[in-house]
């Protein structure tokens, strides 16, 4: 929203606040004029009263266009004392008339100069992005280089320019990716209201305009009231297309009109019980808060536990002939070389306060659509300060090679299906320790990792975890309509994180809580699936 300038006053700014914060939205972000002239006084204040008089996270905007060190460093003060978290770093549009070439004295040329300072100081840093690229730079490629120097000075999010082509955005999402973007990419969509504003727009920002925008312009021109729906509807589906595309989340710039996002909201979908899934807010640690990438370290290379592969074949403790036993080698050491896992995870606030539509506890991730619900998990992560989400996979090379083998070769077929499912846990486990070590270096400490089918979880927590992760565009991961994980050699899992000891009601898993006790091939061989935790 924008803050009051001219005849907008506070009052009215806290009307739009609270109609737009009584559609649950994720966060409120509220602009800031650069150079601190116009409304950049009120962007503090009204940020702190998203948050403290309505509940909802709010993300306040910074410029630093014609600052100083010292300018900044007043501005950081203010916004810390307005309890403000969440600052997206940008550098801000140039004084009217001014060119790149006379733009004002400044201590930051750019915003990503402005990031690390930001960080330092304890905020979640967020930024711009451009998937047209910037009007100040004409190659594409060179923006999405800029990009990546935003994430690398800390940068914990992005947040796009307003577009109209869902086209340009999947073109620089793909960009993003190749020059290593990870943090979440939000996706910005304006509703046009009239033909000035749009003109105005794409003056301003640079953006393209498709056939089918130009179409309804020429159709309702003269026209102001049809123009104004039909820019609605074209937003509506913008944002549908986007989130059916995994976009990681939706922006919608609102205009201070609550209405109409409460219009847009309703065509997507939405409501307090059903965000759009990956947000970029989260009170964790910055270097936590955003995803992180497994990769395989040629160095810690993980490897497949032969005990446990063995216990998934049932030969636990049992003499196997040195013949099938090659044949078993032969099949893990190929997997091991050709077969590398992918994971992501991140870290989340937790809400252990809300309660399901039964009525009963139930945990929720702050920023997030996840859910999760039942008793068991309800007691793993009451008490825990953050939640660590984790997701990986072998990915489709395996997938194929477990219907190939076991097609022309059942015996090999079997072998690969276990050592798959220890390889994958193998990796897992790696994940494990990484994200307990990353914690501890906060003070935190992690319990046991507890996955969607473990107790009376539901394997539906799947779907909004990977969401939350993003896992289907950074590593491949999707969810059947049946919950279930594809590629099947997958796993998904969330650990509590605590305040310096770990105290929850359970420090280990144990066959009591699994709604699988009672048919289960492990406890039918007097051992325990999860021996290897």
């Amino acid at each position: 929203m924008f803050p009051p300038k001219g005849e907008l006053t506070l009052d009215t700014a806290r009307e739009v606040a609270g109609n737009l914060c009584k559609l649950s939205p994720s966060f409120v972000s509220v602009t800031c004029s650069a150079g601190g002239s116009g409304n950049g006084a009120t962007t503090a204040p009204i940020a702190h009263m998203i948050s403290s008089e309505f509940d909802t996270p709010s993300v306040a905007h910074l410029t630093c266009v014609g600052r100083s060190h010292a300018d900044i460093a007043a501005k950081i003060d203010e916004y810390r004392t307005a309890g403000v978290e969440n600052i997206l770093a940008l550098r801000g549009d140039l004084p009217a008339g001014a060119t790149e070439d006379d733009k004002p004295a400044s201590d930051y040329a750019y915003a990503r100069d402005l990031i690390p300072e930001l960080a330092d100081a304890g905020f979640c840093v967020g930024a711009a992005a451009y998937p047209e690229g910037h009007i100040a730079c004409e190659d594409l490629n060179l923006s999405v280089e800029h990009l990546k120097q935003k994430q690398d000075a800390g940068a914990s999010f992005f947040v796009t320019q307003l577009f109209f082509d869902n086209e340009c955005f999947y073109r620089f999402r793909e960009l993003a990716d190749k020059v290593g973007i990870t943090v979440p990419i939000t996706a910005g969509i304006m509703p046009f209201m009239g033909k000035s504003q749009i003109s105005r727009m794409v003056f301003m920002c640079g953006a393209s305009l498709p056939s089918p925008v130009i179409k309804i312009l020429a159709k309702y021109e003269n026209d102001p009231e049809s123009l104004q729906a039909a820019g609605v509807d074209y937003a509506a589906r913008q944002l549908c297309d986007l989130k059916e595309h995994g976009a990681d989340g939706l922006h919608l710039y609102t205009m201070n009109r609550p209405a109409i996002a409460a219009t847009i909201m309703e065509r997507l979908g939405v409501n307090g019980k059903n965000r759009t899934s990956i947000q970029p807010l989260s009170k964790s640690p910055a270097d936590l808060a955003s995803p992180a990438l497994y990769r395989v370290d040629a160095a810690h290379h993980p490897r497949v536990d032969r005990a446990e592969m063995l216990r998934y074949l049932g030969y636990g403790g049992q003499q196997i002939e040195p013949e099938l036993s090659q044949r078993i080698e032969l099949v893990v050491e190929h997997l091991e070389l050709d077969i590398e896992p992918r994971g992501v995870r991140r870290v989340f606030a937790i809400d252990a306060t809300g309660v399901d539509e039964q009525g009963e506890p139930c945990i929720r991730l702050v920023g997030t659509n996840v859910e999760l619900r039942g008793r068991d998990i309800y007691r793993h992560l009451k008490d825990a300060h953050f939640a660590a989400l984790m997701a990986c996979t072998l990915g489709m090379d395996a997938e194929r090679r477990l219907r190939t083998t076991g097609a022309q070769q059942p015996l090999e077929g079997a072998v690969l299906d276990a050592a798959c499912s220890a390889y994958v846990e193998a990796a897992v486990e790696q994940m494990d320790q990484q994200v307990k070590a990353a914690a501890a270096a906060h003070g935190l400490a992690g319990n046991w990792r507890f996955s969607p089918g473990y107790g009376d979880c539901p394997l539906t927590a799947q779907r909004s975890i990977v969401a939350a992760l993003n896992a289907t565009r950074l590593i491949g991961l999707t969810v059947t309509p049946t919950s279930l994980l594809m590629p099947t050699k997958s796993v998904t899992a969330v650990i509590g994180l605590f305040d310096g000891e770990v105290h929850d009601a359970q420090s280990r898993p144990t066959c009591n809580i699994c709604r699988m006790r009672e048919h289960c091939r492990f406890r039918a061989a007097h051992t325990t699936c999860y021996s290897s935790h």
